[in-house]
């Protein structure tokens, strides 16, 4: 039986790389080792809607495929992670049929797919030590996650989520959450989820 690695979902970091690019941070299990993977901001933005246990005001297309497979009584399991080449990364979803409990299914998906649906369902991401040796992977505690999140174009002023909070600090709670429900309603749902912390400190 091949040995399985827990991936943990850590963060969205934004790529310095592209202004278009997002880093999905896995973390494995008991090691200080995580995994950056690129993807879109769509895929960013849904993935830190779950990440940050946002409301969507809105199904996107993940949520409408597991209604599916929740109608024909289709349980996600787990999903894997896996090294193909050159940076290049694949993943798969493995799947329960309740309506014949011998048979598994096993769907090729992408990354984000695959992180968007564990995440939705609460199901485990994994990983194995043979494709973790290849991935590409850097040393990470949980005090780098904020750090991580601050890394965007710098030439824009007043867009990292550092200045977003700086910005609004001084707003009372009742303006904050015009705030947030404006961000949410234009689907910035990375600065949402700042407003959203900072309300919850002024609460404290």
């Amino acid at each position: 039986m091949t040995t399985k690695i827990l991936l943990k979902y850590i963060n969205i970091a934004f790529s310095l790389d592209s202004k278009n690019a997002f880093l999905l941070i896995l973390q494995a299990e008991n090691t200080n080792k995580s995994i950056p993977i690129i993807i879109g901001k769509s895929e960013a933005q849904n993935i830190n809607i779950l990440g940050e246990k946002l409301k969507s005001p809105q199904q996107f297309t993940y949520q409408f495929f597991d209604t599916i497979l929740k109608s024909f009584q289709i349980e996600v399991k787990e999903v894997h992670l896996f090294y193909i080449d050159e940076g290049i990364f694949g993943a798969q979803a493995i799947l329960f049929d309740h309506n014949n409990s011998e048979r598994h299914h096993t769907i090729d998906c992408r990354c984000s797919d695959a992180v968007a649906l564990a995440l939705q369902n609460n199901v485990p991401i994994y990983t194995t030590p043979k494709d973790l040796q290849k991935f590409k992977t850097f040393d990470f505690s949980f005090e780098d996650a904020e750090t991580l999140n601050l890394k965007k174009d710098l030439n824009k002023e007043d867009t990292t989520p550092k200045n977003v909070i700086q910005k609004y600090e001084d707003l009372d709670i009742e303006k904050l959450q015009i705030i947030l429900k404006r961000l949410i309603d234009d689907e910035n749902y990375l600065e949402a989820a700042k407003i959203r912390d900072l309300i919850q400190s002024k609460k404290k």
